[in-house]
């Protein structure tokens, strides 16, 4: 007769080894400095996951089905567990992103240390920023409570007497087959045999099979993430990782997708921009296709000759970037046949010169232009033409010119020049 073999660690211990996958996980990524990837790795989904596949695990050594097995679990607890525990996950990795946290004297050992340990730590170290250790205080209190119900259930497997019972009997029917032992004719015994080994092929094939999806799972998980999180909004997911999105997630691709497109339409606007300059500031007038519109204006740029009407230029093609508005300067310092006809600048036009040296033949035409411009703008009492008026009176002081009568009146009107 067989011996009585103590059964009840063997399942617990078998269930705790694979439902704890993801804790060491987290704990040596921790301990890397992979913050980021220690947080994600205690996600509710691949904790409820590695739940799933140590109940498989206790079923498979006993040979019963899966349902058998979760009836001694404490279900309506795991599943609040999960809940509370992916509402803080994803507030953590919130408080986490943009950028991935590091921490240069985090030194605690692989070992057995709980990531609810490590993130504790964590906390600790970035106490002064609320938003970032509150959180990790929180998501450390949940995993360490998981880690507690992990071992109320490997404690309610080891108790279930049913359970026992058939691993018990499963462990017999194997150990007298390891054995041997046969009764009835030596054919009998080799099918026995025979069925056995195919049996235990069969489990391999199984545990490989669930092995392979586990790390599937774990890397769409991490594509999925970089899709949606990363830094490059343009990356985008296959139609099997896609498939598999809620509502939420399918969203977030959309936006992505939006975002993406304004990014490449702002590449493809700066790219044209720079071609632009560079045209211009040669003094080439072939403009580029896209800024046809302002062409005449562009094409009087390179040439520097300016005409009255660019002087009231409000604004310059892209913003007048990359030395644009130093070649619009250029032209307007070599135009004084413009300045000559002008009824006055534009706050814009005034401002971009206002640190250029006015050449002593154009100083002379605004000092001229000035005092016309004045006396006109004074009778008119127009508000656009007092204000050109007053910007040309306040280059030919600049220039140290002799002010005359209509400058002098017209600046010492209350109204300032925008």
């Amino acid at each position: 007769m067989l011996p009585r073999l103590p059964m009840t660690p063997i399942l617990g211990n078998l269930f705790l080894r694979a439902a704890r996958e993801p804790l060491s996980i987290s704990s040596e990524r921790f301990v890397a400095n992979f913050i980021g990837d220690g947080v994600r790795a205690v996600s509710a989904e691949r904790l409820g996951h590695a739940l799933d596949v140590g109940v498989a695990e206790v079923a498979r050594a006993i040979g019963v089905r899966q349902e058998l097995v979760r009836r001694a679990l404490p279900s309506s607890d795991v599943d609040a567990r999960l809940a509370r525990l992916g509402e803080h996950h994803a507030r953590t990795l919130a408080a986490l992103r943009p950028g991935e946290l590091t921490v240069t004297a985090f030194h605690q050992p692989a070992g057995k240390v709980s990531p609810a340990t490590h993130m504790m730590d964590i906390a600790a170290h970035f106490a002064r920023d609320k938003g970032i250790s509150e959180p990790l205080r929180a998501l450390a209190t949940e995993v360490a409570a998981w880690e507690e119900l992990l071992g109320a259930c490997a404690a309610a497997i080891r108790d279930d007497p049913s359970l026992d019972a058939r691993f018990e009997r499963t462990q017999r029917l194997r150990l007298l087959a390891r054995r041997g032992l046969a009764v009835g004719v030596a054919s009998a015994g080799f099918a026995v045999l025979g069925v056995v080994w195919t049996a235990h092929r069969r489990a391999e094939s199984e545990a490989r099979a669930r092995a392979a999806r586990a790390e599937e799972i774990f890397a769409r998980t991490q594509r999925i993430d970089a899709a949606l999180s990363g830094p490059d909004p343009c990356t985008t997911l296959t139609e099997a990782d896609a498939a598999t999105l809620d509502a939420a997630g399918r969203a977030k691709v959309t936006a992505r997708s939006e975002e993406c497109a304004r990014s490449q339409a702002r590449a493809r606007r700066d790219a044209e921009c720079k071609a632009l300059v560079a045209a211009v500031v040669a003094g080439s007038t072939e403009i580029p296709p896209s800024f046809s519109a302002q062409a005449p204006l562009l094409g009087r740029i390179a040439r520097r000759a300016l005409e009255p009407e660019d002087l009231r230029l409000a604004a310059l093609p892209c913003d007048g970037a990359g030395g644009l508005d130093a070649a619009f300067v250029d032209a307007a310092l070599r135009s004084p046949d413009a300045w000559g006809k002008s009824a006055g600048p534009s706050s814009l036009v005034a401002k971009l010169i206002e640190g250029a040296a006015l050449p002593p033949k154009l100083a002379g035409t605004i000092g001229f232009r000035a005092e016309i411009a004045a006396n006109h703008a004074i009778r008119s009492g127009v508000t656009s033409e007092l204000d050109g008026a007053k910007r040309l009176c306040a280059l030919k002081v600049r220039a140290g010119l002799v002010v005359g009568m209509g400058c002098r009146v017209l600046t010492a009107r209350q109204e300032p020049a925008p």
